[in-house]
C-alpha cells in the first residue's frame, strides 16, 4: 500500500519489540540512499540502549554474519553472557525437531516476505486482544533514546536522506489514558527531538477489536487501517516540504 501511494520502494524494519530501539535503528543504517525517508515509529522513547532479549538477537543474526555490524561494542558483553541460553535453547530445537517451524505467532523467519511485512499471521488473528487497565500507557521519555534519535538524524542527513517520526498503533476503548495525555507526551517529544513528527498520535487511536495477542500486534484490517493513515502523514509531509 505504502508503494503504491509514494511510487517509492518500502522496506518494514520492524522486527520484533525485544530487539529494543537501538537494534532497530541500526538495522537502518545499512542500506541508506540520498532522498531515502527513514521513518520511526517507536511506541516508547525510555529505553536504556540495550539489547532487550539476547537470545533473540542470537537467533536473529545466526545465518547472517553480515548483521554482525548492528550489534555495538557495547552489547558484545551482554552478547557473550546470553550465549549459553541460546545454545541451549537451540540445541533443544534441534533435538526435538521444533526448531524454525511456523508458530502460532507472527515470529517465524517464514513469516515474513522480502520487503519485511507479515504475511503469515497466526490463526488466532481476530480474537478480539482483551485489554485491562494498565496495559496502554502514554510513553515516556528519557534523554538516552533521545540522544541516540538525535545522532541518527545527524547520521541520516550525512546520507542525504531524512528521519521521520510517525506514530504506532494505539488501542482505543475503556483503559486508553485520556487524548489530552498523548497530546502533552508528543508535545514534550517534538521540543526534544531535531527530526520531525509527521504524526498526530491520537490519529493512531486504533479499536480493540483490531488487535490480537499483544497490544501491538495489529489484524490485517488493523494494519490496513494504520498504513492508510501513515501515508497520509507521509503525503502531507511532502506536501509541505
Amino acid at each position: 500500500m505504502l508503494q503504491e501511494a509514494l511510487k517509492m520502494p518500502v522496506v518494514n524494519l520492524g522486527l520484533h519489540g525485544g530487539l529494543g530501539n537501538a537494534f532497530h535503528e541500526n538495522i537502518a543504517k545499512f542500506n541508506i540512499n540520498s532522498g531515502d525517508y527513514i521513518i520511526v515509529c517507536h511506541s516508547g522513547f525510555s529505553d536504556n540502549d540495550t539489547i532487550t532479549d539476547i537470545s533473540l538477537a542470537w537467533i536473529t543474526l545466526e545465518y547472517h554474519k553480515e548483521l554482525w555490524d548492528i550489534i555495538r561494542e557495547k552489547d558484545y558483553i551482554d552478547m557473550l553472557r546470553g550465549y549459553p541460553n541460546y545454545v541451549i535453547s537451540a540445541f533443544i530445537k534441534w533435538f526435538t525437531f521444533r526448531g524454525n517451524k511456523v508458530p502460532e505467532a507472527p515470529y517465524s523467519r517464514m513469516a515474513f516476505n522480502e520487503y519485511g511485512d507479515i504475511i503469515a499471521r497466526p490463526r488466532y488473528e481476530g480474537s478480539e486482544q482483551n485489554f485491562k487497565s494498565g496495559d496502554i500507557k502514554v510513553p515516556n521519555i528519557n534523554d538516552t533514546c533521545i540522544n541516540r534519535l538525535n545522532k541518527l538524524n545527524d547520521y541520516v542527513k550525512t546520507k542525504k536522506a531524512t528521519l521521520l517520526i510517525a506514530g504506532y498503533p494505539i488501542g482505543y476503548g475503556e483503559f486508553t489514558p485520556p487524548a489530552e495525555e498523548f497530546e502533552k507526551f508528543q508535545n514534550e517529544l517534538a521540543r526534544k527531538l531535531e527530526s520531525e513528527i509527521i504524526s498526530d498520535y491520537r490519529d493512531y487511536f486504533i479499536p480493540y477489536e483490531y488487535f490480537y495477542g499483544t497490544g501491538l500486534h495489529l489484524t490485517e484490517k488493523g494494519a490496513e487501517i494504520r498504513t492508510k493513515q501513515l501515508i497520509q502523514d507521509i503525503k502531507n509531509y511532502k506536501r509541505q516540504n
